[in-house]
């Protein structure tokens, strides 16, 4: 039985150096990383090579910071080690911030009370508060976007 064109072409390209990419699995020296299950680690896994050295990079959604579950991520040595140490690299940490936000208040929005709702789920994910998170809230009916770049340009974040 012949093969169709188009699928000896496909497995012809697939010949060619630089084409593919394969792997294997080692049975007989498996590479071992531990950590929690509670964190879901190693939900998702990537390899990287960085300047000649192999590392892993590995999910944990559910990893907690504290009280809250921030999610994190670990980076791996590829060593001929059966077990490795990983780095957290603390990436799901909590921090602050400052929020600014600009409503449309043109009525193009339109009912307004969904938009409120809106905020107030939005805002109440967030700690704001005195030595944590800062937010500000602007109605403008018209507005240039010469305006919008001169207010964040105020704020120090390199606009304006």
């Amino acid at each position: 039985m012949a093969l169709p064109s188009g699928m000896l072409l496909a497995c012809s390209l697939c010949l060619l150096p630089g084409l593919s990419d394969t792997f294997n699995i080692d049975t007989r020296r498996p590479k071992i990383i531990a950590g929690s299950k509670e964190a879901y680690f190693g939900y998702t896994v990537q390899q990287h090579d960085i300047g000649g050295q192999k590392w892993l990079v590995v999910g944990a959604p559910y990893e907690t910071n504290g009280q809250q579950k921030t999610g994190d991520v670990y980076k791996c040595p590829v060593t001929s080690d059966s077990h490795s140490n990983c780095t957290k690299l603390n990436l799901g940490c909590q921090t602050y911030m400052d929020i600014i936000i600009v409503l449309d208040g043109s009525n193009s929005i339109y009912p307004w009370v969904e938009v409120q709702h809106f905020l107030i789920n939005i805002l109440k994910k967030f700690y704001i508060g005195p030595g944590q998170i800062q937010a500000a809230c602007s109605i403008w009916e018209e507005l240039s976007i010469l305006s919008l770049l001169a207010i964040v340009g105020s704020f120090g974040l390199g606009f304006g």
